[in-house]
């Protein structure tokens, strides 16, 4: 475990969901489209917090990433594998069209972290900061 790695790999994992959140949110924005809710975490306590930046990814990146994937992996190729993993991260999220893609695309980037490195707390670690980035933007946005 190389902690100059796991900083790596949560910048480019926020980095790549930052952007292209800010392209969905460009071009669907949720007020032209009343079917499209936006992805949000409006709980701010400290306990919801928590939840989110810790307890839920570990939860999640346990069952998807080294649960979910590596079965798949025994049936399917790797990009197969890969795609119905992040697909069903991000269906499971219950998120509106903006929110499914924002997960979708989250859930290919951590997929993809843990393929390359074989190391889940990669993965914990760039999902907890995509969370808290969450947090933190919602929290400014008021």
């Amino acid at each position: 475990f190389h902690f100059s790695k796991l900083l790596v790999y949560m910048g480019l994992a926020l980095f790549i969901c930052r952007i292209i959140t800010d392209v969905i949110t460009t071009l669907l924005p949720a007020d032209s489209f009343p079917m499209i809710k936006e992805q949000t975490m409006t709980n701010t306590s400290l306990t919801d917090v928590l939840l989110s930046v810790l307890f839920a990814p570990i939860f999640e990146e346990l069952l998807f990433r080294m649960g979910l994937y590596n079965l798949l992996l025994q049936k399917f190729s790797r990009t197969v594998s890969l795609f119905i993993c992040a697909l069903l991260f991000a269906v499971i999220h219950g998120y509106q069209l903006q929110g499914l893609i924002s997960c979708l695309i989250a859930g290919l980037v951590f997929t993809f972290i843990y393929d390359n490195t074989g190391n889940i707390l990669y993965c914990i670690g760039a999902h907890g900061i995509c969370n808290l980035f969450s947090h933190i933007m919602n929290t400014l946005k008021g």
